[in-house]
């Protein structure tokens, strides 16, 4: 995806609702997790954990750098390894996209400190 595309979907999820804007990137999440799988986006469960889909760590990989890629945001392996399922994805991309610019990500810790 080029820089012009990743700076459109940064535009199209500023003017929508936080529902909206999960929704979109929920739906390009599970697209880029179907392509690492090499499964049909209508054969995933939402709601299941990557890990129990099927998806590895090398997979993994695959998909942050995919999410990088296409929706111009950075989700370290790490985090999308720990991360529950596709709407957490969404929710987590949604925060970064709506950072400044300038702003540095802090990623989120699962569990108690």
């Amino acid at each position: 995806m080029s820089t012009d595309s990743v700076s459109t979907l940064r535009d199209r999820v500023a003017a929508m609702s936080d529902g909206e804007a999960i929704a979109l990137i929920e739906d390009k999440v599970a697209e880029l997790a179907a392509a690492v799988l090499y499964t049909p986006v209508e054969r995933l469960d939402r709601t299941c954990r990557l890990d129990l889909l099927g998806i590895d760590s090398l997979m993994f990989l695959e998909l942050s750098a995919a999410l990088r890629q296409h929706l111009g945001c950075d989700i370290p392996t790490l985090e999308l390894m720990g991360a529950a399922h596709l709407p957490d994805i969404a929710r987590r991309a949604l925060r970064r996209l709506r950072q400044p610019a300038d702003a540095v990500a802090v990623p989120e810790q699962s569990g108690n400190a």
